[in-house]
């Protein structure tokens, strides 16, 4: 999609990126299990699963992917039934 912004220029706009998958702290599963649920159904590596399970203890909630809401909805769906908690904004 092409956009003119204020100063008349054309920019190349994703409009398909404008929605993100966040993952929420829980008290119920450990480390280990959120580590290898991130791995498993969101394909990120054992590093980056361990950064996205000890940011998301600390700050409470992290945005985990962006993308196209009905992508995001299937893995939300997916994590969910993994047992993590999520929700799309």
């Amino acid at each position: 999609m092409t956009v003119n912004n204020p100063d008349n220029q054309s920019e190349r706009i994703n409009i398909h990126k404008n929605h993100q998958l966040i993952l929420h702290n829980d008290d119920v599963n450990t480390f280990d299990f959120v580590i290898k649920t991130l791995m498993d159904i969101c394909h990120f590596d054992e590093v980056q699963a361990e950064q996205i399970a000890l940011l998301t203890h600390f700050k409470g909630e992290i945005v985990i992917k962006h993308g196209d809401k009905n992508y995001l909805t299937a893995l939300k769906l997916s994590l969910e039934e993994a047992g993590l908690t999520v929700s799309i904004g």
